[in-house]
């Protein structure tokens, strides 16, 4: 099964990042599972927020472009 369920916070971190989701796009199955499990895998708020930006952070770094602010 290649598909990767996100949790909404994601979804719309993704949306939010174009960069972000040409890159998410890209990624194997493998590669968006370990992205999506640790986000998804935060039981605080605060925690998966954190998550979710670190994983746009390193999609932005893997599209060669500066991190959004």
């Amino acid at each position: 099964p290649d598909a990767v369920e996100l949790v909404p916070e994601f979804e719309r971190a993704l949306d939010a990042h174009p960069t972000a989701s040409r890159v998410w796009r890209r990624l194997t199955p493998g590669a968006r599972r370990g992205f999506a499990h640790p986000v998804a895998s935060a039981t605080e708020p605060a925690a998966r927020r954190g998550r979710v930006e670190e994983s746009i952070d390193s999609l932005w770094q893997m599209a060669g472009a500066e991190a959004p602010g």
